[in-house]
């Protein structure tokens, strides 16, 4: 199911978000990284580092950016064990939590998001603009793309994550 909602979100991101510039710039929001951030906490770091990749291979080929998204999915892959480790819970993770606003609250997801965001946008940008001296607006390009990321990755799962019975805030 993972790998369906994956893909799912890659092709919407190849033939319909990669379309959107918001706010009159080149500030595209990621969106597949709503279905690579509900990837099971309890994996091992090789499932997300080899499900980044995979995601960001699956959009280059879709969108012909030959390894900009495949490079900058192996370093979110390598990072999300560490910013996982970094905002888990004072008791750790439970076999049962689900990343979502109703499984680890909104804070979390929050704080997840926006960490996940910031690395997946700044490499995209950074890699994008290969020039040293475009590297100051590639990262404001970046951090402004990861802010709209984390608003509509929020709001995403709010609409389409259903609420299950234990939350933990």
């Amino acid at each position: 199911m993972t790998v369906l909602r994956i893909l799912f979100w890659v092709v919407l991101q190849a033939l319909i978000f990669n379309g959107i510039n918001m706010f009159g710039s080149e500030i595209t929001p990621q969106l597949h990284l709503f279905a690579v951030l509900l990837i099971p906490i309890q994996v091992d770091r090789f499932v997300w580092l080899f499900g980044c990749a995979a995601a960001g291979l699956a959009l280059d080929i879709c969108t012909g950016t030959y390894g900009l998204h495949l490079l900058a999915g192996v370093l979110l892959g390598a990072a999300i064990p560490t910013i996982h480790r970094a905002f888990a819970p004072r008791d750790g993770y439970e076999v049962s939590d689900r990343p979502t606003v109703h499984g680890l609250g909104f804070r979390w997801v929050l704080l997840q998001t926006f960490a996940c965001s910031v690395v997946y946008c700044i490499a995209v940008e950074s890699i994008a603009s290969f020039q040293f001296h475009l590297l100051s607006a590639a990262v404001w390009r970046g951090l402004m793309c990861a802010v709209l990321t984390t608003v509509l990755v929020l709001l995403l799962q709010y609409l389409v994550l259903r609420s299950s019975k234990k939350s933990r805030n």
